[in-house]
């Protein structure tokens, strides 16, 4: 997503971390998510459990107030799977899809919901995802296509030979191209993904706080802090990325190409793209 969107480098090390059997560090995600915090002077107050659920967090800072729940996203399980084969046969590969995921979105929008606390609390509404195992960056990238319905296409302004053979085939960023988390969770007025010292605030450019969440203290944090990033596609995008309009349907790509052509003069065709992983594991003398 670095440069104008362009596709993360999905790269990992497998030494320096205590992993267990699927890579998952066990460093305890409300733990972590309440020392980073505490670092940038928040205040951070554990909500009591009650027999409904409720946000794990208030977190305050300068008059602003921020309702926290807290979870712990596991090695997406094709990778996981490639651990275990490397570990009982000395080697694996694994060839998976790049795109957004059904399975983050029911988890995204279920976590959203204890959100809606029954005690009477205001603030931001904001969800931590703790990813600290070495799928992190592929979940980073599967994240922010889950939330933002983002796609790259392959864009022409026409099928005529020698145009193309002068400008060539453009390859292009598009968000809200599929259904997105987004659309589905207004209240929700942020995403955050922390894995080993990196972290991400997704802004959701349909939140009802939109324009106050943009220059809340927590945005201000990630956009300050070192390994730290605020993403928000509407104000920080590539110069040649697109926006499918809300009213478009989804399942008919006839309508989204159509939509594309005419507020972008280009014909766009969705790209399918795969992320290829070897691993073979090395003993590391003490």
């Amino acid at each position: 997503m670095e440069d104008g969107w362009a596709k993360l480098l999905f790269q990992f090390e497998l030494t320096g971390w205590e992993m267990t059997s699927n890579g998952v560090v066990r460093n305890g995600a409300e733990a972590k998510a309440k020392e980073v915090l505490e670092l940038s002077q928040f205040v951070v107050t554990k909500i009591p459990e009650t027999e409904r659920p409720t946000p794990d967090f208030i977190v305050q800072k300068n008059g602003e107030q921020v309702l926290l729940e807290v979870t712990e996203k596991e090695p997406m399980e094709a990778f996981a799977q490639m651990l275990h084969q490397a570990k009982e046969e000395g080697s694996a590969t694994l060839t998976r899809e790049i795109s957004s995921s059904n399975r983050l979105d029911g988890v995204i929008r279920a976590k959203a919901k204890q959100l809606e606390s029954p005690v009477a609390l205001n603030g931001f509404k904001v969800l931590w995802i703790a990813g600290t195992h070495a799928d992190s960056e592929f979940m980073t990238e599967a994240i922010f296509r889950t939330l933002y319905g983002t796609v790259r296409v392959s864009a022409v302004p026409s099928l005529d030979m020698e145009e193309m053979a002068k400008v060539g085939i453009a390859v292009r960023y598009c968000f809200y191209y599929n259904r997105f988390t987004f659309y589905r969770a207004r209240e929700l007025d942020g995403v955050i993904f922390y894995g080993h010292g990196r972290g991400y605030v997704f802004v959701n450019p349909l939140g009802v706080r939109l324009k106050e969440f943009r220059v809340s203290e927590i945005c201000s944090m990630f956009a300050r802090a070192e390994g730290m990033r605020v993403v928000d596609p509407e104000v920080q995008h590539g110069e040649l990325d697109m926006f499918l309009g809300l009213d478009v349907d989804r399942s008919d790509g006839r309508a989204k190409w159509q939509y594309l052509r005419e507020k972008y003069g280009v014909l766009t065709s969705p790209l399918v793209e795969n992320q290829f992983l070897g691993l073979m594991p090395v003993e590391i003398p003490d």
